[in-house]
């Protein structure tokens, strides 16, 4: 017969955290044993703050640590979520395609002078072999 499984102490619990957005920062709102009671909270959460997220903390033994995953995060309106974190760049939006064909596209290229430089210097090169030559 299996011995009865006895419940973990308070602090290596596996649980549910759920956080608000309030605009700057993350604000700890309450700690869950279920994901339901969690997914309650979090509706009750986001009408009054601009965001909600629930984490799944869950206790890995071996290491002795605690391991977090986002099940869900949602926020209201049109409102921005978190920025990135300094030192992160945002990613760079991608500019729409144009008319005008693969030459427009060329000219348009931020790197377009190094290689109109690099094709005159050749030109340049292969004029002086000719020359040399006859």
């Amino acid at each position: 017969m299996a011995a009865p499984q006895k419940t973990p102490p308070p602090h290596r619990r596996t649980g549910f955290e759920v956080a608000g957005w309030d605009g700057a920062r993350w604000i700890l709102e309450g700690v869950f044993e279920s994901g339901a009671e969690a997914a309650s909270q979090a509706k009750l959460v986001l009408t009054r703050r601009l965001g909600v997220k629930v984490t799944e903390e869950v206790f890995n033994a071996a290491e002795g640590v605690f391991k977090s995953r986002v099940v869900f995060t949602e926020f209201r309106g049109n409102e921005p979520g978190p920025r990135p974190e300094k030192g992160k760049k945002p990613a760079e939006p991608v500019a729409p395609a144009r008319a005008g064909g693969a030459g427009r596209a060329f000219i348009e290229d931020k790197d377009a002078p190094l290689y109109l430089a690099i094709a005159s210097l050749v030109v340049s090169i292969l004029a002086l072999f000719f020359a040399v030559i006859r």
